[in-house]
C-alpha cells in the first residue's frame, strides 16, 4: 500500500460508494458532507478546509493501485499538532487490515515528513469497530464529551484520541502535564507513601527505577500526583506496576490517563499484529475499573514471597 494526494477525477467516483446509508455516512463525517455524496459538494468541503485549516486529502492505494481509503491531514505548526479527519475504507476490504496500514503510513508520514510531534483525530464513542481500530495503531483516548452529536432519537459522544512521536517525554493532557521515563526515587516513594505508608529504601528503589521498562508520571503544575510503570521484556510479557494516585486527585480520570499511557506503550513497542500478554494484579474493589479496559481476572491465584537479598 502507498499514499498519494486525492485526485477528485480519478477518486470520487470509487469513493462515493463507500458511504451506503445515512448512519454510516453521520458516523464518518458528523454530516459535514451531504448525502449521498455528490462531487461537487464533496470538493466545496475539502476546499473549505484546506482554506481554513490547511488540510489535504489523500487516497491509500493497493498493489495494483486502486484506491482502498481515504483521509484528510493538517498541521498546526506552532504546536506541532497533526489531525486526521473523514478516516474511511472501502468497507469491503474491512478486516483484511487495510484501515491498520493505511493509518500507519498515515501516521508515518505526519511524524517523518510534516514533523509533527503528536496526531489527533476524533472519533463517535458508538463507532467501536472504527475506536478498536484506532487503539491498535496506537491512538489512545484523551477525552470524551458525552452528548456530543444527535443521530435520530440517538445521542453520541466524541471521543478524541492522540498519538505521540516516539520519544516525546513530556505532553501536556489537559490541566495535568504527562512525563516519560524520569520519575525519581524519591518521587516514587513520596506518591508511595502517599497512599499506602512507609515507602520501600531509596536505594531500592533507585535501583528499580533504573531498571524499570517505561515510567509514567503526572504533575499538576510542579506537584507530581500519580505515577505508574511498565515491566517487560518487550516481547512476550508487560506488567503494569505501582498505580498511585494521590487521594485527593482520585475519581478526577487521573487514574485512566495512567492506564491509556501504558497501554499505548504495549502497543507501539510490541512485534506489529502480535498479542502480548499484559497483566496486573487489583484488589477485588479495584477489579472494575481495570476491566474497561478489557483486563479480565482469571482463576489463577497470584503467589508470592519475599525473599531477603545476601
Amino acid at each position: 500500500m502507498r499514499l498519494r494526494p486525492y485526485i477528485p477525477e480519478k477518486d470520487f467516483d470509487t469513493i462515493k460508494n463507500w458511504i451506503t446509508d445515512p448512519k454510516t455516512h453521520a458516523f464518518w463525517c458528523a454530516n459535514r458532507f451531504a448525502y449521498p455524496l455528490s462531487g461537487d459538494n464533496f470538493d466545496e468541503i475539502l476546499q473549505s478546509i484546506r482554506v481554513r485549516n490547511g488540510d489535504s486529502p489523500f487516497v491509500a492505494l493497493d498493489d495494483d493501485g486502486r484506491p482502498a481509503g481515504f483521509f484528510c491531514y493538517s498541521l498546526q505548526p506552532d504546536t506541532k499538532e497533526g489531525l486526521f479527519k473523514f478516516v474511511v475504507v472501502d468497507p469491503a476490504r474491512r478486516g483484511q487490515g487495510v484501515g491498520k496500514t493505511m493509518l500507519r503510513l498515515a501516521v508515518e508520514y505526519a511524524f517523518r515528513i510534516s514533523k509533527a510531534d503528536a496526531v489527533y483525530l476524533r472519533v463517535f464513542s458508538e463507532n467501536t469497530q472504527a475506536v478498536r481500530c484506532y487503539e491498535s495503531v496506537g491512538f489512545t483516548e484523551e477525552k470524551t464529551d458525552r452528548n456530543a452529536f444527535t443521530y435520530q432519537e440517538e445521542s453520541w459522544g466524541r471521543t478524541s484520541m492522540v498519538i505521540r512521536r516516539p520519544g516525546s517525554e513530556t505532553h501536556a493532557c489537559g490541566r495535568y502535564t504527562v512525563r516519560y521515563n524520569d520519575l525519581t526515587a524519591e518521587q516514587f516513594i513520596e506518591l508511595w507513601e502517599s497512599v499506602w505508608g512507609d515507602g520501600p529504601s531509596p536505594e531500592q528503589t533507585a535501583l528499580a527505577m533504573e531498571n524499570t521498562l517505561f515510567r509514567v508520571s503526572v504533575f499538576d503544575g510542579d506537584r507530581i500526583i500519580a505515577m505508574a510503570r511498565m515491566i517487560g521484556d518487550l516481547g512476550l510479557d508487560y506488567y503494569i506496576k505501582d498505580v498511585v494516585v494521590r487521594p485527593e486527585y482520585q475519581r478526577r480520570g487521573v487514574g485512566k490517563l495512567l492506564i491509556r499511557e501504558l497501554l499505548s506503550f504495549v502497543r507501539q513497542n510490541g512485534i506489529r499484529d502480535t498479542e502480548i500478554f499484559t497483566e496486573l494484579c487489583a484488589m477485588p474493589d479495584k477489579i472494575p475499573f481495570y476491566e474497561q479496559f478489557g483486563f479480565f481476572a482469571n482463576e489463577a491465584q497470584r503467589l508470592k514471597q519475599m525473599v531477603r537479598a545476601e
